[in-house]
């Protein structure tokens, strides 16, 4: 009985991760750091997701969410930096300042965002 109470929690678990953890879970492999910028689709299909989901659902997600976020907001082409502000702006915007604050990430967006005050590319500091 215990080994089919373990299947059933298994099952639950993923329903409970929603379209957005699916959607994390294919394009994950293609988001890292050394790949993500040979897939141009995938970038804009991660930006278009994270923006359409709100509260409470954008939470359970940061982990998967900020490092994608944070590569793109890093990269020296403006177009993939301003989608970068954008999906962090978005997170900030629909996160709450707890789990922000949790595990730093607070201070780790603030850092990446502080950076662009300072720069004379108006597009981005817009």
């Amino acid at each position: 009985m215990g080994g089919g109470s373990q299947t059933n929690e298994g099952e639950e678990e993923g329903k409970n991760r929603g379209i957005l953890g699916r959607i994390l879970d294919i394009l994950q492999p293609q988001l890292t750091k050394d790949l993500w910028h040979r897939y141009e689709a995938v970038k804009l299909v991660f930006a278009w997701t994270l923006l359409q989901v709100t509260r409470p659902s954008l939470s359970p997600h940061l982990s998967r969410l900020l490092p994608p976020s944070l590569l793109l907001t890093d990269h020296f082409r403006q177009e993939n930096c301003i989608l970068g502000v954008r999906c962090l702006h978005h997170i900030v915007l629909n996160t709450p300042a707890a789990d922000l604050r949790q595990f730093n990430r607070a201070e780790v967006l603030y850092q990446a965002l502080f950076k662009h005050l300072y720069s004379t590319d108006t597009a981005v500091i817009k």
